[in-house]
């Protein structure tokens, strides 16, 4: 396991990678296309497989298997969500999770949705296994408690 406390001081070349982008117009919900090329440049690296909390439309999950050498796993709560549920307090758009990449012949089997509430999942046969975990949902007051401690439990760490 490997531990990156700053990107830019610990992978001064992360910058460097050559990488794919694709299906890439941004529309509120989506991660900013800074924060996509960076980590899209990390799965590129080497950091993978990969978990992502927040699928939305799966324009993050897309992009990340075409530069992961491995499975991009993506876990969404599969409905839209009350505006009081994020703390922006704006409704996000109608969608179906992972749209953008259901239907793809060429990436479909490099990514798997997993259509549930992370509050109740069972993420045990992800612990110690995954290269990169992006926490991009749950945006409830609920959350911050339960994602430090299951990603701590990952690792190996104490909370």
């Amino acid at each position: 396991m490997r531990t990156v406390a700053r990107a830019d001081a610990d992978l001064p070349d992360i910058f460097n990678q050559r990488i794919q982008l694709a299906k890439n117009e941004w529309k509120w919900g989506h991660l900013n296309n800074n924060a996509l090329i960076f980590l899209c440049c990390l799965a590129k690296a080497g950091f993978s497989p990969i978990l992502e909390f927040g699928t939305f439309t799966g324009r993050t999950a897309y992009n990340l298997a075409l530069n992961a050498a491995t499975k991009v796993y993506t876990v969404d709560i599969g409905r839209n969500v009350d505006a009081c549920s994020n703390a922006a307090g704006v409704t996000y758009p109608e969608y179906i999770p992972g749209e953008l990449f259901l239907d793809d012949p060429e990436l479909g089997d490099k990514i798997e949705l997993i259509v549930g509430d992370s509050m109740t999942l069972d993420f045990s046969r992800f612990y110690g296994a995954m290269g990169m975990v992006i926490v991009d949902g749950g945006h409830s007051m609920r959350w911050p408690n339960r994602i430090p401690r299951m990603l701590f439990a990952w690792f190996g760490l104490e909370a």
